[in-house]
């Protein structure tokens, strides 16, 4: 039974530790001492690259998500434009207009949706999705692209 001025027995990771680690030199009380702040500091090296992993899985959704809106404007563009062509679009054409809706797309989406450095991400509280704004209307859209409703 251990009373108000006996130390807690140790634990064998404690030991284990204490005989890897600490400083033959120094009391049992300060190889204690060494392994509880190790521990801390386990623990806070652990928290971290949790979210250090949360943030790379961030960044590889905004990513796909970018990629997927890129695609599906350009796709979009295509079929809008392709509707109201007289005559059969030429390769350029389609180039040029899946293209151009796929540069416009990219810059939307960077002022919609900009990739948070790691520390503003935490800061933001480590969000799924960091959206900072709608997208443009329609009409600005229309306006930027030169297309006519």
């Amino acid at each position: 039974m251990n009373g108000p001025d006996v130390e807690p027995e140790l634990t064998v990771r404690e030991l284990r530790w204490i005989l890897a680690h600490a400083d033959g030199a120094g009391t049992p009380a300060e190889a204690r001492e060494a392994f509880a702040e190790s521990e801390r500091q386990a623990a806070i090296d652990a928290a971290h690259l949790e979210s250090q992993t949360r943030y790379a899985q961030y960044v590889e959704r905004r990513r796909e998500r970018g990629t997927e809106e890129v695609a599906r404007a350009a796709d979009e563009a295509l079929d809008r434009v392709a509707r109201s062509a007289r005559n059969p679009l030429s390769r350029e054409e389609v180039a040029l207009v899946r293209n151009k809706a796929a540069d416009l797309e990219r810059v939307r989406f960077d002022a919609v949706e900009p990739c948070l450095q790691f520390a503003e991400w935490v800061e933001a509280g480590e969000p799924a999705v960091h959206r900072i704004g709608d997208a443009p209307t329609s009409r600005l859209k229309n306006k930027l692209t030169g297309v006519m409703p």
